[in-house]
């Protein structure tokens, strides 16, 4: 499908076919920074998602032991939350903004928070419509 376009357009950029997309390389290096201070760190979203499992595994092997994937505040193993630190949130590109919204609730319901957010690069990707006539 990308040579068909690129055929029609002469000045489409197309992406390796190993390429990830922005949002996902912009999480993934957002949390490399989270995890060298982090205590435990929780990922938002779902077990069937490629990219949170991602995360999950970039978490584990920054060695954040207590890393965990939950796609809801009910699914929180809080044997692995410690009970002072930091714990580090992040989420996959999919995954509503209302569950990471209820995961810090979940944590503010037992803990005192400080939330510091963390930005990954800048994006400086812009998406244009295009007339197909």
């Amino acid at each position: 499908m990308a040579q068909v376009l690129a055929d029609r357009f002469s000045d489409l950029a197309v992406p390796p076919s190993g390429d990830i997309c922005y949002a996902t390389t912009n999480r993934q290096a957002a949390l490399k920074s989270i995890t060298a201070r982090a205590d435990s760190v929780i990922v938002v979203g779902e077990r069937f998602s490629s990219n949170a499992a991602r995360l999950l595994e970039l978490a584990q092997s920054a060695g954040c032991a207590g890393a965990q994937l939950v796609a809801e505040a009910a699914a929180i193993d809080w044997r692995l939350v410690p009970s002072g630190g930091t714990i580090g949130i992040t989420a996959a590109a999919s995954t509503p903004d209302q569950a990471v919204t209820d995961i810090l609730e979940a944590l503010a319901g037992r803990y005192a928070l400080h939330v510091e957010t963390v930005e990954g690069p800048s994006e400086t990707t812009e998406f244009r419509p295009v007339a197909i006539t």
